[in-house]
C-alpha cells in the first residue's frame, strides 16, 4: 500500500495550531524570513525550545508554498 504524502493538498491544513497563549517572537520570524534564501534549513535546539512553534507561526504568517520536502 503507498502511502498518501499530502501532493495537492494544502500544506497548512497539515501545520499544528498554535495555542492561545502562544507569544509572537518578533527577532525569530526575522531570521526566519531568510528561509526562502536556502534549499535546506536546520533549525537546532533542545526539547521544549519552541522549534515546531515558531516555524508554524513563521509559514503561517509567510504563506510560503508548500515545501518540497513535506510530503514526499
Amino acid at each position: 500500500m503507498e502511502a498518501e504524502h499530502g501532493r495537492g493538498k494544502n500544506f497548512y491544513g497539515a501545520l499544528p495550531r498554535l495555542r492561545s497563549t502562544h507569544l509572537p517572537r518578533p527577532r525569530i520570524q526575522t531570521i526566519l524570513s531568510q528561509i526562502s534564501d536556502f534549499n535546506v534549513t536546520l533549525i537546532k535546539a533542545g526539547a521544549g525550545y519552541g522549534k515546531t512553534t515558531a516555524v508554524v507561526s513563521y509559514l503561517k504568517q509567510s504563506r510560503i508554498p508548500s515545501p518540497n520536502a513535506v510530503g514526499g
